[in-house]
């Protein structure tokens, strides 16, 4: 089925773990993938929960699951922070660019001001965003530029420079 669902984050690895359950007549094993977001606790902790289905210990394996999940909790509290700092990261270059755009401002510029990458800028912008870093300075530049016409008396050219044109 196709999905209009975008995903921010692709793991860069998959942990593959196996059950093997024994009925008495057949050893049937089932196969699970999990898509790995962190350090290699997970693995270890799958490797763990592997072991106790063939050697069943109750105490031992609610230890194991709790720390697994514990794990998957971390992970995605992780994921949430990275998505905010990203987001943060955002709209601070906005409210600068909204402070400064009457200087000469590039991509490049800003990204340097930010200490991040010019395409990592732009990256940021096409992901939380809905225009690319160009784009919106100049939305920014022409709002200013109408608020400045529609309300002071002043030239065209005044107008422009003070807009960053």
């Amino acid at each position: 089925t196709g999905s209009n669902i975008k995903y921010s984050v692709w793991p860069s690895e998959v942990s593959v773990f196996a059950f093997s359950h024994w009925d008495g007549k057949q050893l049937r094993t089932e196969k699970q993938n999990v898509a790995r977001l962190g350090p290699r606790v997970g693995s270890y902790l799958l490797l763990s929960l592997n072991e106790i289905c063939l050697q069943p210990d109750p105490v031992t394996a609610r230890l194991v699951v709790s720390a697994l999940l514990s794990h998957c909790l971390e992970q995605l509290v992780g994921l949430e922070m990275r998505v905010s700092r990203s987001r943060d990261l955002f709209m601070a270059v906005q409210d600068y660019l909204e402070e400064h755009l009457s200087q000469p401002l590039t991509r490049e510029s800003v990204a340097r001001r930010f200490h991040i990458t010019p395409n990592y800028l732009s990256h940021i912008f096409q992901k939380s965003g809905s225009v690319g870093f160009n784009e919106f300075l100049t939305s920014v530049r022409l709002e200013k530029a109408k608020k400045l016409l529609r309300g002071y008396d002043l030239k065209v050219k005044e107008i422009a420079h003070n807009c960053g044109f």
